[in-house]
């Protein structure tokens, strides 16, 4: 959320058309469904086969979403972005797998 003030106020700086400003969400539509489906989960007692099938759906989406994310990469565009792209996702993908292995070693425990 804190992102997608911060980039509206960058593209109110540059004087970029206001259309542009409205299609981006405050919070974006997977955290929302995120939420939705945690709350849910919690509220509901569901069947481990139905559990089971969403969980297989999830993995099919995802695949097809890497899959359509990576067809898309080029080299080129990489190198033309710059570093400070490629750091930060890096430094993202250092903390998501930091966090998630010490959560899942504090559950083993």
């Amino acid at each position: 959320m804190l992102l997608a003030i911060r980039h509206r106020r960058w593209l109110k700086t540059q004087n970029i058309a206001t259309t542009s400003l409205e299609k981006i969400p405050l919070i974006p539509f997977f955290i929302i469904g995120f939420i939705s489906v945690a709350v849910i989960s919690n509220l509901v007692d569901l069947n481990e086969s139905f559990t089971h099938f969403i969980v297989l759906i999830s993995k099919i989406f995802l695949g097809a979403g890497l899959v359509a994310l990576g067809s898309n990469v080029r080299w080129k565009s990489i190198r033309a972005i710059g570093s400070r792209p490629i750091v930060m996702g890096l430094i993202a993908w250092i903390l998501v797998a930091g966090i998630s292995l010490v959560a899942t070693k504090a559950i083993i425990l």
